[in-house]
């Protein structure tokens, strides 16, 4: 099983204004998930995407995505809210949050204006229903009790002053680009009552900013503290890597950065953006008309197996290497000889020939022996490299 073969993690961003209430959603994070894991389980904000789905694939793509295994959702219900008690001290509650009738939510989700009013226009009322019962199969079952294990998660290892320090250090950055070493960090928890946390710090003084601003940054942080027991649920919970983007820190971060570095999507991604940049190929989300059975095909070679697997070391080698690495003659010459254009050119003049009566059945059963062989011949003869002959011949046949 690949390292990375099966993630869970969130494709799009809520925009609520005065006048609209929407979804944006990050496609080229979405298509790179569908077709660089084995699974993906998104996390979806109240099934707003499916809408935005329909949109851009129609309904028989959603729909040939559903009926894949390569893709699922859940809707979430639970979360952690913070307090802030008092803004004059450091005094802070965790509330965890889960709403109480989840077949009721669910409901609400369907029928939600926004919802409707995206799908409206793109879809057949016929459609439209056989589109929500198909939601209903596809998406994954509610977790039983999630905010206990969670709640534990957090009380259990709130005291670990040395894990909220590197938080609050990173917040400090992300922030106001400011650097603090966390070490030099003073930070006491004290536990006023039930679920109430009063944080004791020298931030203020340390970094020479206004109380309001510390107050933020601390709370930023319990926040990020909360959202990384959630990930560590989820990813439990689902078997899966979670994928988090820059500036969302998960635990694993300071536990197992090197590991975390390498099941990161977003470093993968970066990965990804930095191959195609080199070879002058377009992102999956500039194509045209791109369906959903052209990206699950992506899926089905060998070499696949192989980009995926070389992504990971992407980030460790220089444009010159990665050049170097892709411009593989023999990998060129694979991808050319057993391209989708050459075999249908083959095809066409194989059954030409066979139709103006030239070829017997013996003859017919060598010749697609053949056309099936020439890929694996090129393999004997020549020592070609799996990533680049994906790129060359699988990544290229969905826009050519």
């Amino acid at each position: 099983m690949h390292n990375d073969s099966r993630i869970v993690g969130a494709s799009a961003k809520r925009i609520i204004t005065p006048a609209n209430d929407t979804i944006e959603i990050d496609w080229e994070r979405f298509l790179f998930n569908i077709v660089f894991s084995d699974h993906y389980v998104l996390d979806s904000m109240r099934l707003r995407e499916i809408p935005f789905l329909v949109r851009k694939f129609g309904y028989l793509g959603v729909k040939s995505l559903f009926q894949s295994n390569d893709f699922s959702f859940q809707c979430e219900t639970y979360n952690v809210g913070l307090f802030n008690l008092n803004t004059r001290h450091y005094l802070y509650k965790i509330v965890a949050i889960d709403v109480i009738d989840r077949d009721e939510h669910l409901r609400g989700c369907l029928e939600e204006k926004g919802f409707n009013d995206e799908l409206d226009g793109f879809i057949t009322k016929h459609h439209k229903i056989e589109l929500i019962e198909s939601i209903k199969e596809k998406l994954l079952p509610y977790p039983v009790q999630p905010l206990v294990p969670i709640s534990e998660a957090i009380v259990e290892n709130f005291n670990d002053v040395t894990l909220l320090k590197k938080i609050i250090a990173r917040r400090v950055f992300f922030a106001l680009g400011k650097v603090v070493r966390w070490y030099n960090l003073e930070v006491k928890v004290f536990k006023e009552k039930e679920e109430t946390y009063y944080l004791n710090n020298n931030l203020s003084k340390l970094i020479k900013i206004d109380e309001t601003t510390a107050h933020k940054i601390i709370g930023d942080s319990i926040s990020a503290f909360c959202y990384q027991h959630i990930l560590a649920f989820k990813m439990n919970h689902n078997k899966a890597f979670g994928c988090y983007r820059e500036g969302e820190e998960s635990i694993l971060l300071d536990c197992l950065p090197s590991l975390t570095n390498r099941i990161n999507t977003d470093n993968q991604l970066h990965s990804f953006h930095k191959v195609l940049r080199i070879e002058g190929l377009p992102a999956l989300s500039s194509i045209e008309g791109l369906g959903i059975s052209k990206l699950l095909d992506l899926k089905r070679s060998p070499e696949y197996l192989d980009f995926r697997k070389w992504l990971n070391v992407v980030s460790d080698l220089s444009d010159e290497e990665i050049k170097k690495e892709l411009n593989h003659k023999a990998s060129i010459l694979q991808a050319k000889i057993s391209g989708p254009i050459v075999k249908t050119i083959s095809k066409i003049l194989f059954f030409s020939l066979r139709a103006c009566g030239n070829f017997n059945p013996i003859q017919e059963c060598s010749i697609d022996a053949a056309m099936e062989s020439a890929p694996w011949l090129a393999k004997r003869i020549f020592s070609t490299k799996g990533h680049a002959v994906f790129l060359h011949r699988d990544y290229r046949s969905v826009f050519e």
